[in-house]
């Protein structure tokens, strides 16, 4: 549903940003897969996100390369609370 809404709206996005702006991710490795295909959307209109897999240098900070999110034009953070992860915990209180 997100995906498709992304999908959707990808136009508006493109004529939002331009080429010399950038987009910085930032997410949970859990949520790869999710991030994965929003990467693939954003490169399908020219548009690249910085992003940990791909800028994240070998044996670099990672504070280091999580400070570059004050150095770019937008941000995006992925916040997904997984259901049974809060069920558990509710269920154990």
């Amino acid at each position: 549903m997100i995906l498709n809404q992304l999908e959707e709206n990808t136009a508006k996005i493109e004529s939002s940003v331009n080429n010399d702006e950038t987009i910085f991710i930032s997410y949970s490795w859990n949520d790869k897969e999710l991030v994965d295909a929003i990467d693939d959307i954003f490169n399908t209109h020219g548009i690249t996100i910085t992003r940990d897999i791909r800028d994240l240098e070998y044996r670099q900070s990672i504070k280091e390369f999580m400070s570059k999110i004050r150095e770019t034009d937008f941000t995006i953070i992925i916040l997904v609370i997984h259901i049974s992860s809060l069920l558990t915990v509710c269920m154990k209180s």
